[in-house]
């Protein structure tokens, strides 16, 4: 029998709807899941009362909820911590805080007690999770707006002919410009294993950077490494044959190595597609047929398996599952594809942060009517 939330948790899944690409209701109920985890029905009425779409000080909480400053400060500081809501700190300035979504946001920022909990057996909570995703969440990603959250980027910008790489778009130039470096857990991985599968050693694999890399330094999640260390860590998810993740900003904040079987990005990129799916690359492949003797090398390592030969033995791609990575053209033996930059009418403009990404595609879900 379906169990009845609190109100206070029908509130916080609505709020939640409301932030980035949202987070719905089913008829099942499974999302409350996920909520009733990681907040406690004061923690949810805390959230409630913050003010969305910005960041705010202390006092600026203690004066639109009416708390004290010092209570208002133990607040913000106490759910931050626990990964419930983003704390931006920087020297010299007051610290500051703001209400995230589901993902990226509380999910991410709560990846080691996600870990804990399948390692105790206390994931219970994982099977309703991916049954909302199932259900509807799968499709809000790549369907509530034609943003996505995140998009793939070239495994070697050397890879792409005919132009240049597009700014934000080269991953160890992007690593170059930052200045402070965290690796954390990868939730997909984790997550993942809980149904079981291979045992992948490197269960870190998420990159953030400066601020959000101080956040997951801060909050114990994080581990900081130098600038090298990343660029090595990239390279080595490269020859892996693994893709190339970043937050769909031109800060990109966030990179992870993705692989089709342990990510959901992936995954749902694969299950469900939508508006968003064509935005995912700024890149496509060409393939010569000529050049093509049908080797199938293509075909195994492809991240996304959209590769698979025809009748003729040549090889061919679902354009809507590929994600322009560029693995297929790192070890086709005969040159025979090529990753190309995608005409400046098929793609979006990128937001400055991953927050103004978030705030656009809420604009354009308020415009249809979905929130």
């Amino acid at each position: 029998m379906k169990k009845e939330p609190a109100e206070i948790y029908v509130k916080l899944r609505d709020r939640m709807n409301s932030l980035a690409f949202g987070y719905g209701p089913t008829n099942s109920g499974v999302e409350f899941a996920l909520l009733e985890r990681f907040f406690t029905p004061e923690d949810a009425a805390y959230v409630l009362e913050m003010e969305l779409d910005k960041f705010f000080t202390a006092d600026e909480y203690a004066k639109f909820s009416g708390r004290e400053s010092g209570e208002a400060e133990k607040i913000l500081e106490d759910l931050s911590m626990r990964g419930l809501i983003f704390r931006r700190r920087r020297e010299g300035e007051i610290n500051s805080y703001r209400v995230v979504p589901v993902a990226h946001g509380f999910l991410e920022f709560n990846v080691d007690n996600v870990d804990k909990d399948i390692q105790e057996g206390k994931a219970d909570w994982l099977a309703d999770y991916g049954a909302h995703a199932g259900e509807i969440w799968g499709k809000q990603w790549f369907g509530s707006t034609e943003i996505p959250f995140f998009r793939s980027i070239p495994v070697n910008s050397n890879l792409v002919t005919g132009s240049e790489v597009l700014p934000f778009d080269d991953a160890v130039d992007l690593i170059e410009s930052k200045k402070l470096f965290a690796v954390s857990k990868c939730l997909c991985r984790i997550s993942t294993a809980a149904g079981g599968g291979y045992d992948d050693p490197r269960k870190e694999v998420c990159l953030a950077f400066d601020d959000m890399a101080r956040f997951y330094i801060d909050i114990g999640i994080g581990r900081e490494m130098t600038k090298q260390e990343a660029i090595d860590m990239i390279k080595e998810s490269i020859e892996m044959g693994l893709c190339l993740h970043v937050a769909n900003s031109k800060e990109g904040e966030v990179m992870c190595s993705c692989a089709v079987d342990r990510c959901g990005l992936l995954q749902m990129t694969k299950s469900f597609g939508g508006a968003a799916t064509a935005h995912v690359s700024h890149y496509k492949i060409n393939m010569d047929r000529n050049k093509c003797d049908g080797c199938g090398t293509c075909v195994t390592k492809c991240p996304t398996q959209c590769c698979s030969l025809d009748d003729g033995r040549k090889a061919v791609s679902e354009a809507d599952r590929c994600v322009g990575c560029g693995q297929c053209v790192r070890t086709c033996p005969k040159g025979a594809r090529a990753l190309v930059r995608k005409s400046d009418d098929e793609i979006l403009a990128l937001q400055d942060t991953l927050f103004d990404a978030y705030e656009k595609m809420q604009a354009i879900r308020k415009e249809r009517g979905e929130i």
